[in-house]
């Protein structure tokens, strides 16, 4: 009697060892929070809060991704890096330039100036801003700074390009001298001094006040965002002088992208790539259209600057910010900066 017991504690051992647990990783159901720059009563949000609705249909609702607007928050966009590594959120939005004293390497794709050439044909502008990001030796670099933060990227989306939105009308880049203008990177504020302007540093909520009490004169930022934070109001002109590529990278916490199945893992880098084309494809049309719209329609000044002029502007960051990017890196800083400018087609050998 008792080896038949022994026998029948093994059979019954063996069995549970051989059955799925119950909590096994595709039983699990993970519910996640993606805090994002821009609410989904905006395009760029309602791509991305669609996105992870797929998402959710897709792995039957195992994979539930809430959709949380920053301000819905107590964080601010310059919060992302720590927001990832400490877990305070699974997923984020983040806004490279506003994260670049955290890590400064996000910034050297978004120099100022970085397009050798200016253009209007926008589809162009940003695939030089992907060769610059995709090149290996960035590529490198960034994916240090990502295990740094316990990070992962699962994508990355263009905003509008920078401009200078102002109180009154800029035709040239001498009428930058004297102006203080609102930017939120290091680079930017280095390339208006140099400009003889200066910089200040307002939240997105200040915008709209300081600009109505004379605080600032005008802003950098895209198109979109004076149009849909309605920062129009209260200013008359604009210089598309192509100050900046503008992109935020989709971000998740390493050590919980690297728990979700496999299969939800690609459905969430498939579902987030659909969004970010639509974004792109948005974003292009959008630009050609509030152009148009504030020239004629608002009756803005709307100025586009000649070869010369972009050269001029260009020439001048070169010289003084993008060196101070540099000091801010250090050394190493140097073969990732030439593999940008390379990447972006300027063949010249350093700065």
């Amino acid at each position: 009697m008792k080896r038949l017991l022994n026998v029948c504690l093994v059979i019954g051992m063996a069995i549970v060892l051989m059955t799925p647990a119950a909590g096994s990783a595709q039983d699990t159901v993970y519910r996640w929070k993606f805090i994002a720059i821009a609410p989904v009563q905006l395009p760029t949000g309602k791509f991305l809060a669609d996105a992870f609705e797929r998402v959710k249909k897709q792995t039957d609702g195992k994979l539930n991704i809430q959709f949380v607007y920053i301000g819905q928050t107590p964080y601010k966009g310059n919060d992302a890096l720590r927001v990832i590594r400490d877990g305070l959120a699974e997923g984020i939005d983040m806004l490279n330039g506003y994260n670049a004293g955290d890590s400064p390497y996000l910034g050297v794709a978004e120099l100022p100036f970085l397009t050798p050439e200016y253009t209007r044909d926008y589809n162009e502008f940003y695939a030089t801003s992907e060769r610059v990001w995709n090149n290996p030796v960035l590529a490198a670099a960034m994916r240090k700074e990502w295990d740094r933060f316990n990070a992962e990227p699962v994508g990355r989306f263009y905003w509008g390009i920078n401009e200078i939105s102002s109180k009154k009308p800029i035709r040239k880049p001498a009428d930058l001298k004297g102006l203080q203008i609102r930017d939120y990177s290091p680079e930017g504020a280095d390339v208006l001094k140099a400009f003889g302007a200066s910089a200040t540093q307002l939240t997105g909520a200040d915008v709209y006040p300081a600009l109505q009490r004379g605080i600032c004169d005008g802003i950098i930022s895209s198109m979109q965002g004076t149009l849909y934070a309605k920062w129009f109001e209260v200013l008359n002109s604009a210089y598309i002088l192509h100050f900046r590529a503008s992109s935020s990278h989709l971000v998740f916490n390493k050590g919980k992208y690297d728990s979700l199945p496999e299969e939800y893992r690609k459905i969430l880098k498939v579902e987030l790539k659909k969004a970010t084309d639509q974004i792109l494809e948005f974003t292009v049309k959008d630009t050609y259209r509030i152009e148009k719209k504030f020239a004629e329609e608002l009756k803005w000044v709307v100025t586009y600057p000649g070869s010369e002029d972009y050269k001029t502007m260009r020439g001048t960051a070169k010289k003084a910010a993008w060196p101070k990017w540099l000091e801010r890196v250090g050394p190493e800083g140097k073969a990732v900066l030439e593999a940008c400018m390379k990447a972006a087609g300027d063949n010249k050998d350093g700065l």
